[in-house]
């Protein structure tokens, strides 16, 4: 049998905090849209933030059109926009009031 190439992931955080203050129905709706429409993602949840671990070949620039097709998919764009996070904890995207 051949063995399965380790694919190297980078990870990034989406930052939902002003999405659960409206409807927390939206937080758990990003998560499965994520998992829908990135190959090979991985996500985890802790608190207010998404984790998402994705392929190194899959760019910053792609999540966050992917991301911002959430919003507006979800009816959300007149009232959030995404932002692009760097801070400590790391390399990812907030939802902002607009």
């Amino acid at each position: 049998m051949a063995r399965k190439k380790k694919i190297e992931t980078v990870e990034y955080i989406f930052d939902v905090t002003k999405l659960g203050l409206k409807k927390d129905k939206y937080i758990s709706q990003s998560e499965q849209y994520i998992e829908e429409n990135i190959a090979n993602s991985k996500i985890s949840k802790e608190g207010s933030t998404i984790k998402i671990s994705v392929p190194v070949s899959f760019s910053k620039k792609m999540l966050k059109l992917r991301l911002n097709k959430f919003i507006y998919n979800a009816g959300l764009k007149d009232d959030f926009r995404l932002i692009s996070l760097v801070n400590e904890k790391g390399n990812g995207f907030q939802v902002m009031d607009r």
